[in-house]
């Protein structure tokens, strides 16, 4: 029987064609989806349950982090499409970059777990 091993890790930075982390989405931990010209937005991240650290910069299609919102530890949001609402369950943040991100507004979901 072979060993296969488990993709944890992922950069999607700039793969317009990859719209889905099917189907390794629920073993990915770490994503980076930056760029505008990433094709990664909210519907290919919808079985990600399990993100934990996500970069997701110049990204305007990633607007939620509700499908991992209980494991997102390190958020990378900056010019993003990111907002209040779409962390508003994310209550376990310890990391934030939100620079020049107006829709980024409070820190009330997170604010007890912030490094």
């Amino acid at each position: 029987m072979r060993n296969r091993s488990k993709v944890t890790s992922l950069s999607v930075s700039g793969c317009r064609n990859i719209t889905s982390l099917q189907p390794l989405a629920s073993q990915i931990w770490s994503l980076k989806a930056n760029g505008s010209n990433s094709g990664i937005g909210d519907a290919g991240l919808a079985a990600a349950t399990g993100i934990v650290e996500l970069e997701a910069n110049r990204n305007a299609k990633i607007t939620t982090c509700a499908p991992f919102a209980c494991s997102l530890r390190i958020l990378r949001a900056e010019w993003s499409g990111i907002g209040d609402a779409g962390l508003a369950a994310a209550t376990g943040i310890v990391e934030l970059d939100a620079g020049y991100n107006a829709k980024i507004t409070t820190c009330a979901p997170f604010a007890c777990s912030l490094r």
